[in-house]
């Protein structure tokens, strides 16, 4: 059956070892197979000692990355995009500590930042990305690890909204996928199931909730049509809830959550793993 995992933005940011300490036996009591584990900023948590964590309880490990302001691939003075790709391969090292074969998230722009940009506009910025991202792929492929990029919603940015959009960016990379998210998906695809269809062979990562990023399944979206097709793409990876908590005020401002989406951050969790397990 396929590992269902979630990730500890459910409960807090940033992630410290103390939170993980308290967060992982109750995620492994419940039957999740994975724990997502986001980077804010290197040393917020102790990769080794999370390792041997998550070894004790049985639990798996994926790494995501994260884009606030000031960490840019695109449109970007030299310094930034060198701190952006030095976090970027800090982040591959500590998927390798923690036993994550990838690194996830929006490795290109920060979230939020947006601009208009024609054609030719277009095409420049994705040979900048393309260009700036390379050094960070090179580690990559040296540690064993893929980078999962992520399409956001227009909301968040304007540089990859699409899986279309995405997979056309990261044509012939080596190390580098697509991470798929359920969230922006709704937003952004016509036909979600065509798109995941579309990503066959590049599919990194998937990451799944609620429309309205609360308890899977309580909700208007297809699952089966989802997941079967996820199946006939040849997606043998996780499952990983992606949510945040609306009583975390950097957080929440941040992921625009403004009021509670299930009745407790432990019940999303609870529900939404047995939700996709009654799927599987």
């Amino acid at each position: 059956m396929r590992h269902i995992g979630v990730n500890t933005w459910v409960w807090t940011s940033p992630l410290t070892d103390e939170a993980l300490h308290g967060l992982a036996p109750k995620i492994a009591g419940w039957g999740f197979d994975t724990i997502e584990m986001p980077v804010e900023n290197p040393g917020d948590w102790a990769p080794d000692a999370a390792r041997t964590l998550l070894d004790d309880l049985g639990l798996s490990a994926t790494v995501v990355l994260v884009m606030p302001p000031g960490r840019e691939l695109v449109r970007a003075d030299a310094g930034t995009v060198t701190s952006t790709q030095d976090y970027l391969r800090s982040c591959v090292d500590v998927a390798t500590k923690v036993g994550s074969p990838v690194i996830a998230g929006p490795a290109y722009t920060s979230v939020g930042r947006t601009w208009r940009a024609t054609d030719v506009e277009r095409k420049h910025d994705i040979i900048e990305l393309r260009e700036n991202l390379g050094p960070v792929l090179d580690h990559a492929k040296q540690a064993g690890v893929t980078i999962a990029v992520e399409p956001l919603n227009r909301y968040e940015t304007s540089l990859l909204n699409t899986v279309n959009q995405t997979l056309e960016a990261l044509a012939g990379l080596p190390s580098c996928g697509v991470a798929l998210d359920f969230y922006h998906q709704n937003i952004e695809e016509t036909d979600i199931p065509a798109a995941i269809r579309a990503a066959t062979g590049r599919i990194a990562h998937v990451q799944v909730c609620a429309n309205d990023r609360g308890t899977p399944g309580r909700d208007h979206l297809d699952w089966r049509a989802m997941l079967t097709t996820l199946d006939d793409a040849g997606y043998d990876g996780p499952l990983c809830i992606e949510s945040f908590t609306a009583h975390n005020a950097s957080i929440a401002t941040a992921a625009s959550i403004w009021r509670p989406l299930a009745t407790s951050q432990d019940d999303l969790a609870a529900d939404g793993l047995a939700f996709l397990k009654s799927l599987l």
